[in-house]
């Protein structure tokens, strides 16, 4: 029997997969040995290891570039997997930067077969909540994630979009390019 190397595999629901998740990512925010900016590198690095297996980059990118995927070879695609979860990543763990002890809240799940949705409150004050939806799927039975909804907004949605308005005029190499220089930048 194979044993499986992330806290996750074993997880039953989407739920508790996020619940876990989150507060391996909160004890890397919340640890005193990584505070200050000068430790900025490494509180992402580790946050990243907290919580990158959460993910289905592979579904991610499949789905933000849409109908363009199936017209690429799996090594473009595997190469735009790659650069576009560097850029999501700095995107997203550069936020971190100024986490402030906001609480996180489990509202419910929703598990239909092999795909589930799980949402989430993220309280940055008393008076403002910031509602987030984690859709996942069950793979190899293990739940990940493969898109964010921030109040309603789906990130694979808002990217799926920028990327059919520009490769409806440019190529694909020349969004790699824009991609591999995006990277650079962040």
């Amino acid at each position: 029997m194979a044993v499986a190397n992330t806290p996750n595999a074993w997880a039953q629901n989407p739920g508790d997969t996020i619940i876990t998740t989150i507060d391996r990512g909160i004890a890397v925010l919340k640890d005193p040995q990584l505070k200050g900016l000068d430790k900025s590198v490494e509180r992402r690095d580790k946050l990243w290891d907290a919580v990158k297996e959460l993910f289905d980059f592979k579904e991610t990118a499949k789905r933000a570039l849409g109908p363009h995927w199936n017209n690429l070879s799996e090594a473009q695609q595997s190469e735009f997997t790659g650069v576009f979860v560097s850029v999501l990543k700095n995107i997203y763990l550069s936020k971190s930067d100024t986490y402030a002890g906001e609480k996180i809240v489990f509202v419910r799940e929703i598990v239909d077969g092999e795909r589930g949705k799980v949402r989430t409150n993220l309280y940055i004050s008393d008076e403002k909540k910031v509602v987030v939806d984690f859709s996942m799927q069950r793979t190899a039975g293990t739940w990940k994630t493969y898109d964010l909804q921030i109040e309603g907004v789906s990130i694979i949605s808002n990217y799926r979009s920028q990327f059919n308005s520009f490769l409806s005029k440019n190529s694909f190499e020349k969004l790699m390019e824009d991609l591999i220089e995006k990277q650079k930048s962040l």
